[in-house]
């Protein structure tokens, strides 16, 4: 018997598992069979049995999976490959990071073969990965049969499950037909796994006595119920804090939502940041997928201080607080872990400088990994430094006059003009020569309301802007 539910994410990535759901998704692709079963489970597997009593392809397909020994030779001989499902929750990531709202579901070949997927898999058995909370409710659609492309055909979990099943059987019988990044038309390999999800789709129609809705099988692509998507935010948040809508990730979103409001330039801006960003950030979640102690040092000492001084800032411009009021938040954020994060703030220096320190826990080529990372990416952009890594180092000042005993006025003022010395340094992207003169004024007194709180820092910043651009004549017609 080869197939089975897993219950953590061992081997696939990082995040939460809903092994109940994967019972449920299989007994609706069996019609309710009685003669399916799930043995307790064995360290963290839960075979899967079945006695199969019913007629029908979904059933008779469940059935060659469960009660065959795959051993496919994938060109180094035959092997045996079990299939092992993992019903994930919406926090869960591939070991690149991916997130699987991203992808809805997935079938991932052996990682020593080969095949397309494969180094998405820390196992050598067949693993299918698909999201149970339907994109945390919002749902999955597809393209619904004869309408050329409409993509409004529900995908419940059992349909997702056994579209990914019907890949894994081919991948274990060593027949994965040709595939493609092209989902217009569909690849052999996704039309034919269509094919067998139509036969779901038929089977639970008739069960409920109503006709059947297919989806297009010439047309793979699909995309979130009313069109929307994940917005992009901070996926080593995500990671680290355990969910892509963690309280964590949405203080983050909610401060790049409030400085991008109505801004052009907020948006340009975060568009770059982004990208650069996701040129390092993916690697590094697959080395946290990996290793549970990077996991939990990369949110000690980057995500949990960024949320406190992001919150700050935040408050800072929904509040319109005066220095004063500034350190009295300083304080109470400060409460009770100063010393704690005062240490991991010293720590994240020495990280962000490549002074990774050797531990038990951390193997040479994770040292290597994140130097490299961090050398090649992460630390050449002016977008990062100024968006993540500055704020940090205005924390840590702030948290080390807090621990001099100076008062909470003191501690306001100090850190109120740094972030106002901070806020002339954002990086200047080309979008500023592109603006007609009254857009430049409208993109600069939003900015100047949400960032630049002193008359001195809008003037630096408009300075900065005529140095840039000398010969673009909106800019050098701006007001001091």
């Amino acid at each position: 018997m080869t197939l089975f539910i897993q219950t953590n994410a061992s081997g696939a990535g990082a995040g939460t598992l809903n092994p109940n759901q994967a019972q449920i998704d299989l007994a609706v692709a069996t019609n309710g069979d009685t003669g399916l079963g799930i043995n307790a489970a064995v360290g963290n597997l839960q075979q899967v049995t079945y006695g199969r009593t019913l007629a029908g392809a979904p059933p008779i397909r469940i059935d060659a999976m469960v009660n065959t020994n795959f051993n496919p030779n994938y060109g180094a001989g035959p092997q045996a490959v079990r299939v092992i499902i993992l019903p994930v929750s919406s926090d869960f990531m591939l070991l690149d990071g991916t997130s699987i709202l991203i992808v809805g579901g997935t079938a991932l070949p052996p990682n020593n073969t080969s095949l397309a997927g494969a180094t998405l898999n820390g196992t050598n058995d067949c693993l299918i990965i698909y999201d149970t909370t339907q994109n945390n409710g919002a749902g999955y659609c597809m393209a619904r049969n004869g309408t050329g492309g409409t993509l409004d055909l529900q995908t419940p979990n059992p349909i997702i499950l056994y579209h990914e099943l019907s890949h894994a059987f081919r991948i274990v019988n060593n027949g994965l037909l040709a595939l493609s990044g092209i989902c217009n038309p569909s690849s052999p390999e996704e039309n034919a796994a269509i094919m067998d999800e139509n036969d779901l789709r038929t089977q639970v129609a008739n069960a409920g006595g109503v006709a059947a809705v297919l989806r297009d099988p010439g047309i793979h692509c699909g995309g979130v119920c009313g069109g929307g998507r994940v917005p992009p935010c901070c996926i080593v948040a995500s990671v680290t804090s355990g969910s892509p809508v963690s309280p964590q990730v949405q203080m983050l979103r909610s401060f790049r939502d409030l400085v991008l409001r109505s801004s052009e330039v907020g948006h340009s801006f975060f568009a770059r940041f982004f990208q650069d960003y996701y040129a390092f950030s993916p690697q590094i979640c697959t080395l946290m997928a990996k290793n549970q102690y990077l996991r939990s040092k990369v949110y000690d000492c980057f995500v949990s201080p960024l949320l406190v001084i992001l919150g700050l800032m935040r408050d800072r411009i929904l509040h319109q607080q005066d220095a004063a009021a500034l350190g009295r938040a300083v304080q109470a954020a400060l409460q009770d872990q100063d010393d704690r994060l005062s240490n991991n703030l010293q720590e994240s220096a020495r990280l962000w400088q490549g002074e990774i320190p050797e531990s038990d826990q951390l193997d040479v080529e994770v040292i290597d990994a994140m130097q490299s990372l961090l050398a090649t990416h992460a630390r050449k952009s002016d977008h990062i430094d100024w968006a993540l890594i500055a704020p940090l180092r205005m924390l840590a000042d702030a948290v080390q006059s807090h621990r001099d005993g100076q008062a909470f006025d003191e501690v306001g003022q100090k850190l109120e003009s740094a972030l106002n010395d901070w806020s002339t340094k954002m990086p200047v992207d080309h979008i500023w020569a592109s603006l007609s003169q009254a857009e430049l004024e409208i993109e600069l007194a939003e900015l100047e309301r949400l960032v630049m709180r002193s008359p001195d820092a809008c003037r630096q910043f408009r300075k900065r802007l005529k140095q840039q651009f000398p010969e673009i004549t909106s800019i050098a017609k701006l007001a001091a």
